[in-house]
């Protein structure tokens, strides 16, 4: 499903003018483990107030710290194309994300979760959103999204800690239709 709203063309297009400011003090900040051996951004971190980890579940206590929406409000599209926009910028950030998380030593297999959503809004049926998690893969534990298929209502696009193995460029490349 997430390739009926955005093309490899377009995630191939993807550049680092397409990560919100939002994110890059993210970037910047990078990803620390903590105490329960999750892998975490320094600073999601430092803004969760949720639950703590729970023994079992490190994968799920990282979705939580590390998931959050995509920034949008500075879109005035709609329709597929606010979908495309907001599927660049998830890949985009969570690309760069992952691309940091290399220079970690013994840092776990891990992906990103990207996933838009058209707004359930009986006035408008062409307003999508989008959000970006990061969860590790760990042995004995279940993944974050065992089941990408069975999903019906979001596009989801699954982006592993090895596809990210170089950085994206500056200058964006032809935009994808």
């Amino acid at each position: 499903m997430f390739g009926d709203i955005a093309t490899e063309a377009i995630l191939e297009g993807a550049s680092l003018e397409d990560i919100p400011e939002a994110y890059w003090a993210s970037l910047r900040e990078g990803w620390m483990r903590d105490e329960t051996g999750a892998w975490l951004l320094r600073s999601f971190k430092s803004s969760y107030f949720g639950p703590h980890c729970s023994p079992g579940d490190v994968a799920g206590y990282e979705a939580s710290v590390n998931g959050r929406g995509i920034p949008d409000i500075d879109l005035s599209s709609t329709g597929v194309q606010r979908a495309r926009e907001l599927a660049r910028r998830g890949y985009a950030f969570a690309r760069m994300a992952l691309f940091g998380l290399r220079t970690m030593t013994g840092h776990p297999p891990m992906e990103a979760y990207i996933s838009i959503c058209r707004v359930d809004d009986s006035r408008d049926d062409d307003l999508y959103t989008g959000s970006v998690t990061f969860a590790s893969l760990r042995p004995n534990e279940a993944n974050y999204l065992d089941d990408v298929e069975d999903i019906r209502d979001c596009a989801v696009l699954i982006l592993e800690v090895s596809d990210c193995d170089t950085s994206l460029p500056l200058i964006p490349a032809e935009r994808g239709a």
